[in-house]
């Protein structure tokens, strides 16, 4: 390979890995790869960051075709082949879908399919037909397979397959793009499932909720409440980043606050786990108990119920419950569960040494202020709260964008600088 080509190489990975991470989604870095290695006839894309996008394609020898625009940016179609480009009258063939899945998809509107899908694979993942390890090939598919469970194994093999062979051509070519893709948006911190409802989730609450009232409890009146880490992770409950909030031993005055909340944007809660005030405490109007209510709050009702089908000792759920409700790692709920020590200082001492053998840098141990739970003290557990911290500083730009707003970057600082031992 001569000097020139190598430079081009270059050129064309840090366009796709650094100046377009912003600039596209996840799904379309991906999309984009796939086509580039020859596994898909095209993509259909959106970005904000037209000439990077055609610059992109006229370094690697991609073919481009301009195809509208609306308010989140300039949509491409793309394609290894001119002729592809001519004939998009077909949009599922041209992107590569079965026609089945095609037929199927169209039976449907909007996200319902969606989350049908979703609410599927959850059940394969219940009864133990598929794995959650098997989940992250979802993403190298790209479409909605009818919902059988032979079609959804189906769908993992033809994206074990596509692994494969982007590794392969990774090899052969020198590029490095497709290894790179698969690590950051393929091998994911949280399985496809989880970050489909997320998405979905974050879809709905931009629909949803106005600039104003979220200005209004966010910027000002929660944080003087109940302060910034609790405010905090009741919005990332309301973007979809977490099934519930939970708000332990509030005040009288912060109970009528997250009530107010709650009931203007019509969220879900429950006030429970604390024995009764005194009658003293009632006359005086004070509350003197050492163990008072939990303020558990949630988007969906049905996040609530499933808690309660929970019994133990953490205000009176289990504390799997607890940590299922709060979107915590299982991995770090059972650790918590089970140590005899306390299960910070551990963390705190693996994070140390991950950044003293240089697998983690200062930054990235930054962003696990914004994960709100304690990660089991394995380098695995660790490196994947990173992800998930890079994931929600994202969420939070992006809400910002979305809403024309300043709250989300007002949380990344303000939780950066949080006073936690282990970050």
């Amino acid at each position: 390979m001569d000097a020139e080509s190598r430079k081009q190489i270059e050129r064309a990975k840090k366009l796709l890995m650094n100046e377009l991470r912003e600039g596209l989604e996840p799904e379309a870095r991906i999309s984009v790869t796939l086509v580039l290695y020859g596994e898909k006839p095209g993509a259909s894309i959106i970005t904000d960051r037209p000439s990077k996008l055609e610059y992109f394609c006229d370094l690697t020898g991609l073919e481009y075709r301009k195809a509208g625009e609306n308010d989140i940016g300039n949509e491409y179609f793309i394609s290894c082949d001119e002729e592809e480009l001519e004939r998009v009258e077909s949009m599922g063939e041209f992107l590569g879908y079965p026609e089945s899945a095609v037929e199927f998809f169209n039976e449907y509107q909007g996200n319902r399919l969606n989350w049908k899908y979703i609410q599927f694979l959850e059940e394969l993942l219940d009864d133990g037909e598929i794995d959650v390890e098997e989940l992250q090939y979802l993403y190298l598919v790209q479409y909605i397979p009818e919902l059988s469970e032979e079609n959804v194994k189906e769908a993992i093999e033809l994206g074990k397959e596509r692994e494969k062979s982007v590794l392969q051509k990774d090899s052969d070519s020198g590029l490095e793009i497709g290894s790179q893709i698969l690590e950051e948006e393929v091998y994911s911190a949280r399985n496809f499932v989880t970050q489909q409802k997320i998405e979905m989730l974050y879809i709905d609450f931009i629909m949803t909720y106005e600039t104003g009232e979220l200005e209004k409890y966010f910027m000002k009146y929660l944080p003087e409440k109940i302060g910034f880490e609790h405010t905090y992770d009741i919005l990332m409950m309301l973007t979809g980043e977490k099934p519930g909030s939970l708000v332990m031993s509030p005040d009288m005055e912060q109970k009528k606050a997250l009530e107010e909340l709650c009931n203007e944007l019509d969220l879900s809660y429950r006030v429970t786990g604390g024995r009764e005030r005194s009658l003293l405490d009632k006359i005086l109007r004070r509350d003197t108990r050492m163990f008072k209510d939990g303020f558990f709050i949630a988007r969906d009702e049905k996040a609530l119920e499933r808690l309660e089908q929970s019994e133990g000792r953490f205000y009176g759920f289990s504390d799997r419950g607890v940590g299922e409700f709060l979107g915590y790692p299982r991995e770090s709920t059972i650790y918590y569960q089970e140590s005899t020590d306390p299960a910070t200082k551990a963390s705190e001492e693996k994070v140390q040494e991950l950044k003293k053998d240089g697998t983690l840098s200062e930054e990235e141990i930054e962003l696990l202020a914004l994960i709100s739970y304690v990660p089991r003290p394995e380098e695995t557990s660790v490196l994947r709260a990173v992800k998930i911290g890079e994931m929600r500083e994202k969420k939070l730009k992006e809400l910002d964008k979305d809403l024309e707003t300043g709250i989300g970057q007002k949380y990344i600082e303000e939780m950066k600088a949080s006073d936690s031992s282990l970050y």
